[in-house]
């Protein structure tokens, strides 16, 4: 079903949850709001935010730039992480009561690691070779270097009463 236009009555569901598919979403506003119509009262949202404070979550940002390209063209749309300020933003304009946490993580990840999905986007654009030479390239600019787990957004919000 889509999270845009979900196929259940107002008010249907006590709890709703959302984990880390706003972002595979352009219009991500949309399936907030449906979010909330068939909530009666709580809604929690987690999301994967970018924080670059410090080498390994640069790599990280730079290694995703990367996955999102191959996969665009792989016809698999997800897009770039939604900033922490326009999620918490778009919460609040919606006037709901809200509390928010941050999880950091500085899990490191190798490289061949993050990337042990990435032949499959490859192979799906008709286009290996390229983009193996794209990922050879990012490997060389990083110089092996580690990359790091995301960061979660974590937001419970319930309605108002």
């Amino acid at each position: 079903m889509d999270a845009r236009q979900l196929g259940f009555s107002d008010g249907t569901f006590d709890f709703v949850y959302e984990r880390f598919s706003l972002h595979h979403m352009a219009n991500w506003e949309c399936a907030l709001d449906e979010m909330i119509r068939v909530s009666s009262d709580w809604i929690l949202a987690l999301e994967p935010i970018d924080d670059p404070r410090n080498e390994q979550k640069r790599n990280t940002i730079a290694a995703q730039q990367l996955f999102l390209d191959v996969q665009h063209e792989a016809g698999f749309e997800h897009y770039t992480h939604i900033g922490s300020d326009s999620l918490i933003g778009a919460f609040k304009c919606r006037n709901l009561q809200y509390e928010v946490e941050l999880q950091r993580n500085d899990r490191v990840i190798g490289f061949d690691d993050y990337f042990f999905d990435f032949s499959r986007f490859s192979l799906a654009t008709g286009r290996p070779d390229h983009w193996n030479k794209q990922l050879e390239a990012l490997r060389e600019r990083l110089g092996g270097g580690l990359l790091c787990e995301d960061d979660i957004l974590l937001i419970r919000a319930r309605k108002p009463r």
